[in-house]
């Protein structure tokens, strides 16, 4: 199994820039903003499917 630096190397095409930040950095988990705003979507989602369903029911039946 060849390693990553030989196979940059060998690829010369390929630059690697080694003062290029590290990508992980922002990869970072979900905080409290972006949970509360799921969660609020969520709820809103509900509550506009059930007034629907609720007006359809009372028109119809």
């Amino acid at each position: 199994m060849e390693t990553i630096d030989k196979v940059l190397k060998e690829n010369k095409h390929f630059p690697v820039d080694p003062t290029a930040p590290d990508t992980n950095v922002n990869l970072k988990r979900p905080g409290i903003l972006e949970f509360s705003m799921i969660v609020i979507l969520i709820i809103l989602t509900l509550f506009t499917v059930s007034l629907s369903v609720y007006i359809i029911f009372e028109k119809y039946l």
